[in-house]
């Protein structure tokens, strides 16, 4: 279900992507490698420029697993192709390409991108293909996001011809250890997975359980690009690419996390039953019908969303994957009722016949950004109201909802509408509930809240003002920046009360009238030397 939230998220935005300049990421990347200039890398992909540590990564690790590989004539499917990088490096190697991809909207894309390749829409852990149809298989950077890691990576090795190789690459582990709740606050500050991508880093044994169980079938190798927290036979943090051997990975790489990559080659020994999706309950045609709007993908999938993550309380009983790529943090606050979130936030309502109208409380937090902050409501996808309010103080949301069916879910989204530093788009919500009465939609500011600073301050206590005294202490920390902030949130004269010691310096500050100052006794011996 997490999987089908993420794709209706991004359908329209997925389906418009521009093709990318594959050969010129290629040039880019191996000119990088002989020269290690970053500014000609900027100065050429210019806002794309961010993600080129990732794709030259990628670039340097393939390069060396392939290094020794012909793939002329030879077929091979990618596995999770996305819009078809990896697709076209191997299509360059001269292989004969089949691309499998879960979002059908990056598959439209991929398509259009590499027509040269055939592309198909499928699920890792039930490959549409017979036994020994491949002589590679290559699942770069995606084994992570798949839901059953060792099924998919028996289906890899089924589809695979005696001889053939499985190539995986690119993915991020944790130690066996490791709990879902680890797992949610290791992304706790990911504005990616808050936005909806199942981003995961699933434990070892995950990865090694199929290699482990065939091991007998299989001519293994394990590689890690990073490990974290790990030494090397000669006391070296291991953050470098490297080779294992099998049993050392299987004893050391379950306590430690980091990145990996798999080449494994299977031998005429290996069997395996090819598997079949037991639960269907969307049809394939009735999915890419969907996925045309993200307000209509959004209103069919909320009819699915299991029972329990419906009407829920806040702050929220429990939290899992599923409510962490819809918003909501691990952050709560207890007794005071709030749950916290980023960006935008789903919620999952069930309306009575009764119930007309649809209040909570909101507060987008003052951490680090000041003033007004755009907001949106949505329900199932479609925009039913949007106002800008204060940072820092608790705001009276009611959404009108008497026109929706009773009893049937819906999404409520609530969207920050702005860009920004990760602090800037945090808010929480407390005290979500159903009214009969049949009230409009509004924003109304309760006065209070729980990181309310001087904007805030500005916004509600001194918002009929014409004057303002300001006492200013001499040990005051960013005494400067808290006027500013003050300056910029207030159309009322500002006076300023000061040390008499610091009234040469407060006194040049434009904007500001000092009315009085008061002394400060100077500790020191007073000679300058």
């Amino acid at each position: 279900m997490q999987g089908l939230f993420e794709i209706a998220a991004v359908a329209v935005q997925s389906s418009s992507m521009t093709c990318p300049d594959f050969a010129l990421f290629e040039t880019i990347c191996a000119r990088f490698h002989e020269t290690g200039d970053i500014s000609a890398v900027q100065a050429t992909l210019k806002e794309s420029s961010a993600y080129f540590p990732f794709r030259y990564g990628e670039w340097l690790l393939l390069r060396g697993l392939l290094a020794d590989i012909d793939l002329h004539g030879k077929t091979v499917l990618d596995v999770g192709a996305g819009v078809g990088f990896d697709a076209w490096r191997l299509v360059q190697r001269g292989a004969s390409l089949t691309a499998l991809e879960y979002n059908p909207s990056l598959l439209t894309v991929g398509q259009r991108n590499l027509p040269e390749a055939t592309w198909i829409g499928g699920i890792s852990h039930v490959l549409p293909f017979i036994d020994s149809s491949f002589d590679m298989v290559v699942c770069n950077a995606a084994l992570h996001h798949m839901r059953d890691i060792p099924a998919a990576m028996e289906e890899f090795l089924r589809v695979l011809k005696p001889g053939g190789i499985m190539l995986t690459a690119c993915d991020s582990f944790s130690p066996d250890t490791f709990s879902e709740q680890d797992m949610l606050r290791a992304f706790d500050a990911s504005p990616e997975v808050l936005l909806g991508v199942n981003e995961q880093s699933p434990r070892a044994c995950d990865f090694l359980a199929t290699l482990k169980r065939h091991r007998n079938a299989l001519d293994i190798e394990i590689f890690t690009t990073v490990t974290y927290d790990h030494l090397d036979h000669l006391g070296l943090p291991m953050t470098y690419y490297a080779q294992w051997d099998f049993d050392e990975a299987l004893n050391k790489l379950g306590t430690i996390s980091g990145s990996l990559a798999i080449r494994a080659r299977r031998s005429d020994k290996f069997s395996a039953i090819a598997r079949t999706e037991a639960n269907r309950w969307l049809d394939a045609r009735t999915f890419l019908e969907i996925c045309n709007s993200d307000s209509g993908a959004t209103a069919f999938l909320a009819r699915y969303i299991p029972p329990k993550y419906i009407n829920l309380p806040l702050p929220l009983p429990t939290h899992d994957k599923f409510l962490q790529v819809n918003g909501w943090r691990c952050a709560n606050g207890g007794q005071a009722g709030w749950h916290e979130a980023y960006g935008r936030v789903n919620l999952f309502l069930r309306r009575q016949a009764d119930e007309a109208t649809f209040a909570f409380e909101i507060e987008v937090l003052e951490e680090g950004s000041v003033g007004k902050t755009p907001l949106s409501f949505s329900i199932n996808g479609k925009k039913l109201a949007s106002t800008s309010v204060t940072r820092g103080i608790w705001h009276l949301t009611t959404l009108f909802i008497g026109d929706l069916p009773a009893h049937e879910t819906f999404v409520m989204t609530i969207t920050i509408e702005v860009d920004g530093a990760f602090p800037s788009r945090l808010f929480r919500v407390r005290n979500a509930r159903f009214i009969q009465d049949f009230t409009p939609c509004s924003v109304n500011a309760l006065g209070q809240g729980s990181t309310a600073g001087l904007a805030a301050l500005a916004a509600t206590c001194l918002a009929d003002k014409t004057s303002v005294n300001v006492l200013c202490l001499p040990d005051q920390n960013n005494i400067f920046k808290h006027l500013s902030t003050l300056k910029g949130s207030t159309t009322a004269n500002i006076n300023l009360i000061v040390p008499d010691n610091m009234a040469w310096l407060l006194g040049a500050e434009p904007g500001f009238k000092i009315t009085a100052a008061y002394p400060v006794t100077t500790k020191g011996s007073g000679k300058f030397s």
